[in-house]
This record gives C-alpha cells, sequence and structure tokens, in this order.
C-alpha cells in the first residue's frame, strides 16, 4: 500500500513552457491502466490553462462548444442544463454548450453583459482556448474577428 500518492512531471504538449508536478488522484487512466499526460484531462487544465487578455466573447459566439463528462461533474448546470452527446450506446460522452434560445451561442454567455454566467466553473476547453494566441496566428481568424465577413 502506497502512503505516498505517485507524483509525475507534467510539461505543457503546446509548448508553452508549463511544468508542473502532481499528484495521479483522480487522473485518467487508458484501458492499459497507463496514464498519458497529454490525453488527462486534469493535466491538460493544470498545465495549459490560460488566462487571455481578450474577452470579446466570439470564441462563445462562433464557435462550436462541447463540454466533457468531469466538466458536467464541476459545473452541474452544464449537466443539467446543455444536451448530452452520445457515439454508440445510451451514456453521453459530454455536453453541447450551443444554445438555439442564445443564437447558437454558449448557453452560459449572457450576450447583453458579454461575460460567462459560470467563468470560475468553466469548462476546460474555455479554460485552455487563447484567443489571443488564435487571433495572432490566423487560426479561427475568420470566426474571431470583430466583424465576420458576409458570405
Amino acid at each position: 500500500m502506497r502512503s505516498q500518492p505517485l507524483l509525475i512531471k507534467l510539461s505543457c504538449a503546446s509548448g508553452c513552457g508549463s511544468v508542473a508536478l502532481m499528484a495521479l488522484d483522480n487522473h485518467d487512466f487508458d484501458e492499459d491502466g497507463m496514464h498519458e499526460p497529454d490525453e488527462c484531462e486534469l493535466c491538460i487544465e493544470r498545465t495549459c490553462s490560460v488566462a487571455s487578455e481578450c474577452r470579446c466573447g466570439h470564441c462563445c459566439e462562433r464557435l462550436i462548444l462541447e463540454a466533457t463528462l468531469r466538466d458536467g461533474e464541476r459545473e452541474p448546470r452544464i449537466a443539467a442544463e446543455c444536451p448530452s452527446i452520445r457515439e454508440i450506446g445510451p451514456d453521453p460522452i459530454g455536453y453541447l454548450l450551443n444554445d438555439r434560445s442564445n443564437s447558437m451561442a454558449c448557453h452560459f454567455f449572457d450576450r447583453e453583459r458579454r461575460l460567462c454566467t459560470i467563468y470560475e466553473t468553466r469548462p476546460l476547453m474555455c479554460r485552455v482556448f487563447d484567443c489571443d494566441v488564435e487571433r495572432r496566428s490566423g487560426v479561427n481568424a475568420d470566426l474571431l474577428r470583430d466583424e465576420p465577413e458576409a458570405e
């Protein structure tokens, strides 16, 4: 019986330079019992979370937004208020946050105040998405610019 948790050293897979030392308690393991830090939600969150300067809300309004089951555990409103995503079988694999009643923006995005109503417990994808970098790199630039181009 192990008296202390197994510790691992993690480096961010995106190359941002972040490093963290953490216990493997509650981490994701594959079917062979192996821990893959670049596929583990807790590792990704702890090493790749960003504090983007941008607060435009375009990502909340214009991207397809999916939350994980773990996100639904962290923020119970996700599981309670958003439709589940399923592959084959009855068990959900995540939640769709885009909401028809909010013009397909995130269900939790207040379009009037342009704020996230669950910011402290926001999903992993929101924690690691860096709008500043995305805009500078040109990735999703057409979706994130201030005024989307007319088709």
